[in-house]
């Protein structure tokens, strides 16, 4: 059976150019980050930062996001398979306080507000 389909060609030749993409972003590359932030706005802030992974089967790639606005923090689920909870309650979006329970997958995380002086 041979590899050399149109379609094997494709997601070859795509693979190649996610290689060099990603190889441009490490070394700064002012386009490939301009690039970047048009296909995930948001990332030039501080994409390092920006993704935690968890470690659990049942956490979808892209589950939830935290997001601030004002003075408030904000969960909000982004359709995941298994959904997202706060404080063992399902949400699609939940204002979050300090000692707030959330629950992604099996994974539960403590969200704690600390003022730095």
């Amino acid at each position: 059976m041979s590899h050399d389909t149109p379609l094997h060609r494709t997601l070859e030749s795509l693979k190649k150019e996610a290689k060099r993409w990603l190889a441009a972003i490490r070394a700064d590359d002012a386009d490939a980050r301009a690039r970047l932030e048009r296909a995930v706005p948001g990332t030039k802030d501080s994409p390092g930062l920006r993704d935690v992974q968890l470690a659990d089967p049942n956490a979808s790639r892209r589950h939830a996001e935290l997001r601030q606005e004002g003075s408030a923090y904000w969960l909000i689920d982004l359709d995941s398979t298994n959904g997202s909870s706060v404080n063992g309650h399902r949400t699609s979006r939940a204002k979050l306080d300090s000692g707030d329970v959330i629950t992604i997958g099996s994974t539960d995380l403590l969200f704690e507000r600390r003022l730095v002086e």
